[in-house]
């Protein structure tokens, strides 16, 4: 499945009638999907701005307004700030976090790391699923530092990822979303679609730090798992938002 201009190429499994109430197909005008994706506010926040895009996505897709999230709500579960940014989250408390939040609506996030084009492919073809997000290695930064659409202050940090959120893939192209094409003081920055060749694509996935071709995506719990899975003793605590931050 690929993005050719402004329609996919249909295939993959139909959605799971009993937990997705689709309105919308996932395989749909570029600009349909993104029109309420978030740019970074901050330059180390892509990661819970990619994950706020995708459950937008997903809750406009399935009908289920409690997946969308607030950034706020999304930045606490995730451990980003307590005056650290980025530095502050527990990478492997992540999922887990935002699971105490998806799952008793009857989603889940998931994490998987060396999964290849065919991989990613299974993702963006499953209805039932969210758009994924990927990490790339910080020389995608350092290239990105060199376009003139856009100007990133200071030299990206070696071993610091970045996430994107991709749309469309085959072998010659990938499509994604990319949150920091508006985080700029001098450059112009763009609509946040880019389009970056496969081989590309791959090295920048394949050497980020947190995993190779690692990404994390929405998915629905099929009914005969979902019983089991909130009786599990570590979703058993769901997330008191303090605040009463809850959209």
């Amino acid at each position: 499945m690929f993005i050719r201009g402004s329609r996919y190429v249909r295939t993959g499994k139909l959605p799971d009638v009993r937990r997705v109430r689709s309105t919308l197909p996932k395989q749909r005008n570029l600009q349909e999907i993104t029109k309420g994706f978030k740019f970074q506010s901050q330059p180390d926040d892509c990661w819970a701005v990619c994950i706020y895009n995708i459950l937008h996505e997903l809750s406009e897709r399935s009908g289920l307004d409690a997946l969308k999230i607030s950034e706020s709500r999304l930045n606490r579960a995730m451990g980003y700030g307590r005056g650290m940014g980025a530095l502050a989250i527990r990478i492997d408390g992540v999922a887990p976090n935002l699971n105490r939040l998806l799952l008793p609506h009857g989603y889940r996030m998931q994490e998987r790391s060396e999964i290849g084009l065919v991989g990613i492919a299974e993702i963006l073809a499953d209805e039932s699923a969210s758009f994924p997000v990927a990490g790339v290695s910080s020389a995608y930064l350092r290239a990105k530092k060199n376009t003139a659409r856009l100007k990133i202050e200071g030299e990206p940090s070696e071993g610091v990822d970045h996430t994107v959120v991709v749309l469309g893939a085959d072998a010659r192209e990938i499509v994604a979303f990319d949150p920091l094409e508006k985080f700029s003081r001098g450059g112009r920055g763009g609509d946040g679609l880019i389009t970056l060749g496969t081989p590309t694509f791959l090295e920048y996935w394949g050497r980020a730090s947190v995993a190779r071709q690692w990404v994390m995506y929405a998915t629905s719990i099929p009914k005969r798992d979902e019983r089991s899975t909130l009786k599990h003793p570590r979703w058993s605590v769901i997330e008191r938002d303090q605040s009463g931050d809850d959209k």
